[in-house]
């Protein structure tokens, strides 16, 4: 008797949902499913309208997702809800400007505006102020040696080389 009643009251927060592979649903996308860094407490979070492609299981759905977004098409019920709308009013992914965190793109880094060289017990570690292509300078973001060198080694290796010759790259802006 005691069990029936903890178990009613276990499954009020439960759903039974089922999609059908021609439906057309919106995702969740956890904070995991961003890359590291870009997700903010005001980030979009529900994106759609996506077709269901096929059901895997008794609670995974497999998406339509657009090649350019960076994360498993594979989704749990739980992260999906029905699209309630219009096809033609839904907001493309590509489209929106906050998912830039969600897309994976391949930026080139232009120029390395400054350097920056932090003591730990480990030792030495230098970061990089690196300009990217097409955006603005207050857009900048710090690169570890290790990512410059793994990503733009051309670039690392010039930005390295002058460093050890004693060149300034980097001029102080006072008289």
């Amino acid at each position: 008797m005691a069990n029936v009643k903890y178990k009613t009251d276990a499954d009020k927060h439960r759903r039974e949902v089922y999609f059908k592979e021609v439906d057309l649903v919106m995702a969740y996308f956890h904070r995991q499913r961003f890359p590291v860094g870009t997700f903010g407490k005001l980030s979009r979070k529900k994106f759609g309208s996506f077709h269901v492609l096929k059901k895997l299981g008794s609670n995974a759905y497999i998406l339509d997702l657009p090649f350019t977004v960076g994360t498993s098409p594979v989704f749990n019920v739980s992260d999906l809800s029905l699209y309630e709308g219009n096809t033609d009013d839904h907001v493309k992914l590509e489209t929106l400007p906050l998912t830039t965190s969600v897309l994976s793109y391949d930026e080139q880094v232009e120029d390395i505006v400054d350097v920056k060289t932090s003591k730990t017990r480990q030792g030495e570690h230098m970061k990089f102020l690196a300009k990217w292509k097409h955006c603005p300078l207050t857009d900048c973001t710090w690169m570890n040696a290790k990512e410059l060198e793994k990503r733009h080694p051309e670039l690392y290796k010039r930005v390295v080389e002058a460093l050890s010759s004693g060149y300034e790259i980097f001029p102080s802006g006072g008289n």
